[in-house]
């Protein structure tokens, strides 16, 4: 569920500032985190989740946590790897930390 809502959110961020240019995504992330309860981080976060992550992983069963951990990693290839890996072996949010 929480997975779901923070793509959905980033995706709605990124079509935002496509529409209306990079210049207001401070403002954006503060006003949407205020709307919405959450941090400007956590709302950053849920744009690069968008656009780091392609929507079929969101059919395993990685928490939000999971996510959020492989958001630091820059290469592509890697981080679809230690996506497939974590929904593949079932690994917990430590597992795929090690």
């Amino acid at each position: 569920m929480w997975v779901r809502m923070y793509w959905e959110l980033g995706g709605d961020l990124d079509g935002y500032l496509i529409e209306h240019g990079k210049g207001y995504g401070e403002q954006v992330f503060r006003l949407v985190a205020v709307e919405h309860n959450l941090t400007p981080s956590l709302v950053y976060d849920a744009l690069r989740f968008y656009r780091r992550v392609p929507n079929s992983h969101m059919c395993g069963n990685l928490s939000w946590s999971h996510f959020r951990l492989v958001l630091s990693v820059e290469d592509d290839e890697a981080r679809e790897y230690y996506l497939d890996q974590a929904v593949l072996r079932s690994w917990s949010v430590r597992e795929l930390a090690l």
